[in-house]
């Protein structure tokens, strides 16, 4: 009989210990529910558009950049190789832009990898903020009422 009343307890507690988790961390059940409506937003392919058609694109790579990260007690750098997806159709406009403006477009990767720290870009959620951000950045400085560079692709994303 004592084993009976001790697993008895040992349930209730085990069970009241859930309960009290779920009452106590409520942040954590937004959260998760915040990530799935995110993964939901994402759900067709990049390269797809709205209407399901397949979008053409014209892939312009950049030279090869390496940064120093904004790290006051170590040297830490980003050596990264960044391609534009550029569609098609705005292809011959864009990359005339991008050489006419290849030295101040260089200067704004390089101030913007140089105020990061190396929390700010390492792992995928960061990284893919780069891409964001980064494709935000260069469509700033390349004008124009319409944004040229539909995608920024990281070929090579090193963290040293």
């Amino acid at each position: 009989m004592p084993i009976v009343i001790m697993l008895a307890v040992a349930v209730v507690a085990v069970g009241a210990g859930f309960g009290l988790s779920r009452v106590l961390a409520p942040g954590e059940a937004s959260a998760d529910s915040d990530l799935q409506s995110e993964d939901d937003e994402e759900q067709l392919p990049e390269d797809t558009d709205i209407e399901g058609a397949e979008k053409e694109y014209y892939y312009h790579p950049l030279d090869p950049i390496t940064i120093n990260l904004n790290e006051p007690r170590m040297t830490r750098y980003v050596a990264a190789t960044i391609v534009l997806a550029i569609l098609k159709n705005d292809q011959e406009v864009a990359v005339k832009l991008i050489e006419d403006r290849r030295p101040r477009l260089r200067n704004s990767l390089n101030a913007y990898f140089s105020s990061r720290t190396l929390q700010d870009v390492g792992g995928e959620k960061n990284q893919n903020r780069i891409r964001r951000e980064v494709r935000d950045l260069l469509n700033d400085q390349l004008g124009g009422g319409k944004p040229l560079i539909d995608q920024v692709l990281l070929d090579k994303f090193n963290i040293q």
